[in-house]
């Protein structure tokens, strides 16, 4: 089960936008009818081509990018008769660009957005409901394996939108030797207590000469690790 649900989260190649025909769904824009524009992989006496937007590329050598290429490998090799086609985007514009695509009839079939603008893509009807497609497959055991706070997040109605392919999420790691050093205790009660202690933690070091900050955010170079680091996240999502 954790098989089939992976390569559903690597591709979910299967299934098309409401868009992909060049029609905006207006019988019921909250609730849109399945597309038939794409032929279900399973029939193999079809010829299907799948257009893919995403801000990877699979002709990177980069880990995500083999990732992404061998899934398309591993999905045209399961389905002979469809064809994928995967065409990078820039990732700061191509939500915008999907949604200009959508009302000319030139969407892709499969999209990634940022998470943040998954309500608008619903509310302009150009998404299509997993229960419309292969949700209602599902036993509840497989639904269970997905089902999380990030899941429930592309929820309208009762249907949803969309899986979390990718999830970077909040939170603080310090480094206990620097807390110890300066005898620091690392159980802050305000954020005024920690900007203090960042204050106290941030020293040149001697062997190296190099300034260590006792807080850092985001993603730091060209110094020693500092005492706090916050990182800064994003979430990406897949959107049929």
């Amino acid at each position: 089960m954790k098989k089939r649900v992976s390569l559903i989260l690597a591709l979910i190649l299967a299934f098309s936008l409401t868009a992909c025909g060049g029609k905006q769904n207006t019988a019921d824009p909250e609730f849109p009818a399945p597309n038939t524009t794409v032929a279900d992989p399973a029939r193999q006496d079809e010829k299907t081509e799948i257009l893919v937007w995403t801000f990877l590329n699979p002709d990177d050598e980069s880990g995500r990018g083999k990732v992404l290429r061998d899934c398309k490998d591993m999905y045209e090799t399961l389905y002979p008769n469809v064809k994928v086609t995967i065409e990078s985007q820039q990732w700061d514009t191509m939500t915008a660009k999907f949604f200009a695509a959508a009302q000319t009839g030139t969407a892709p079939d499969v999209i990634w957005v940022n998470g943040l603008d998954l309500g608008e893509a619903i509310q302009l009807g150009v998404v299509e409901p997993f229960e419309n497609m292969f949700l209602k497959d599902w036993s509840a055991e497989e639904i269970s394996d997905i089902d999380d706070a990030r899941f429930q997040y592309g929820e309208k109605g009762g249907r949803h939108y969309q899986i979390h392919l990718s999830t970077n999420v909040y939170g603080i790691v310090y480094r206990a030797d620097i807390f110890e050093k300066f005898g620091v205790d690392p159980n802050f009660e305000s954020w005024d207590e920690l900007i203090q202690a960042a204050k106290k933690m941030t020293y040149v070091d001697e062997e190296t000469g190099m300034q260590v900050y006792g807080l850092g955010t985001g993603y730091i170079r060209r110094m020693r690790s500092p005492a706090i680091c916050a990182p800064v996240c994003s979430q990406n999502t897949a959107i049929l």
